[in-house]
């Protein structure tokens, strides 16, 4: 994950988040959550996601069955 500021070269945020999770899809929220979804192992991780990195919130991964074959992540709000 890199950190981009305008007009400065990138800067690397985090090193490889999930390198032995096959991640098929990413989305993320108003919150700076990064939602990432593994159809392989039906497992939805999050991570609140700062400047100074990336920490995976409590009970990530969560298991998310049914997940294979899903046409879209959709995040929506907490209310």
């Amino acid at each position: 994950m890199f950190n981009f500021n305008g007009a400065k070269p990138p800067t690397v945020l985090t090193g490889l988040l999930l390198p032995m999770s096959q991640i098929d899809q990413i989305a993320w929220d108003k919150a700076d959550r990064l939602y990432a979804l593994s159809y392989e192992s039906s497992e939805l991780y999050v991570y609140d996601v700062t400047t100074k990195g990336a920490v995976a919130d409590a009970g990530s991964p969560y298991k998310s069955t049914g997940s294979y074959g899903v046409t879209g992540l959709i995040v929506v709000p907490k209310l």
